[in-house]
């Protein structure tokens, strides 16, 4: 997995680079793909593991955000939305991945649900990307975790590529 680290993201627009950078990913055949095959149990488990810290990660953002004095509460309180909502696609992209059978193709509405979060994916990271510029050093602060969110989508994208 090509991963981009924090000293790629640090002091940089994060958002216009990062979501160029996934939105190329999705440019591909991802968008015309009808199935996919998970061929071993451990394959799943560590789409599971992976999609889970998404989870983890965006959670983190949320708290160093509200933990941000010079930020309003208004602002606060949209991109904590905007995050909890995305945790709870993550969830559900974690339930259907969960179910997805070993050795068989994968229905193409499956695939678009995933899909559909994948593409959510980059949006977020642009609104948090935003959300860094409002406030002297939350960029600083959030770009580790936006690295991660950044490779771990990549990861999801390439494995349904």
């Amino acid at each position: 997995m090509n991963e981009i680290n924090n000293s790629q993201v640090q002091g940089l627009n994060i958002g216009n680079n990062i979501n160029s950078s996934l939105s190329s990913l999705t440019q591909g055949d991802f968008k015309n793909q009808s199935f996919v095959k998970i061929f071993k149990e451990e394959d799943k488990n560590t789409l599971i593991s992976e999609i889970e810290k998404l989870n983890v990660e965006l959670r983190k953002v949320k708290n160093e955000i509200q933990s941000f004095r010079d930020i309003s509460e208004d602002d606060k309180e949209e991109i904590e939305a905007e995050i909890l909502n995305n945790i709870k696609q993550i969830k559900n992209v974690k339930n259907e991945v969960a179910q997805l059978p070993i050795g068989q193709e994968t229905p193409a509405d499956k695939i678009k649900m995933i899909e559909g979060y994948l593409d959510n994916s980059t949006s977020i990271v642009g609104k948090i990307e935003e959300m860094g510029d409002k406030a002297s050093g939350l960029s600083e602060k959030l770009a580790p975790y936006v690295t991660s969110i950044i490779n771990i989508s990549s990861y999801l994208i390439k494995f349904f590529n």
